[in-house]
């Protein structure tokens, strides 16, 4: 597989293209006058579609400089996913997707009892105290039924 960079005079990544011949990837990035990035847009040719397909995310901070709010979006498309992060000490504690769509296929039916939604979901995280994580929950698209959860453990290494 074969990628190109492009950066731009502060030395920030503006382009990439992944793949070769006539059907690259191509990512564009733009960063705001704090050269903190403010959006990202993707165009990629999709075989399942046999078409070419672009998305855009766009990018919010607090004064921190902390992502507090994603945006996805895809050309042409009703559809709005909304990533919504939260911290405790700079470390992300949560993340919320909710989707904004008319597009039925999209939308939630939680009468289905889904493990796992594309546009839904929860997701939680803790550290101990060296700012590690020791535990990341994945809930179901309820926002409130654990489907999966992973335990962390850290061994110190004792000197030979």
């Amino acid at each position: 597989m074969t990628k190109k960079f492009e950066y731009n005079l502060k030395g920030q990544l503006v382009k990439e293209i992944v793949g070769s011949g006539e059907k690259p990837t191509t990512i564009e990035y733009t960063y705001n006058s704090d050269s903190t990035r403010s959006s990202l847009a993707r165009t990629e040719f999709n075989t399942n579609v046999n078409s070419w397909l672009t998305y855009f995310e766009k990018y919010f901070y607090d004064s921190s400089k902390l992502l507090i709010r994603k945006e996805y979006r895809m050309k042409d498309k009703d559809l709005v996913r909304i990533s919504r992060y939260k911290y405790k000490r700079g470390l992300e504690i949560e993340r919320v997707d909710t989707t904004i769509t008319s597009i039925r296929s999209y939308k939630l039916d939680l009468s289905q009892n889904v493990s796992h939604h594309a546009y839904y979901g929860k997701e939680e995280f803790k550290y101990n105290k060296e700012g590690q994580i020791i535990e990341h929950i994945i809930y179901r698209p309820d926002y409130k039924t654990p489907n999966s959860k992973w335990r962390f453990e850290y061994k110190k290494l004792r000197p030979i």
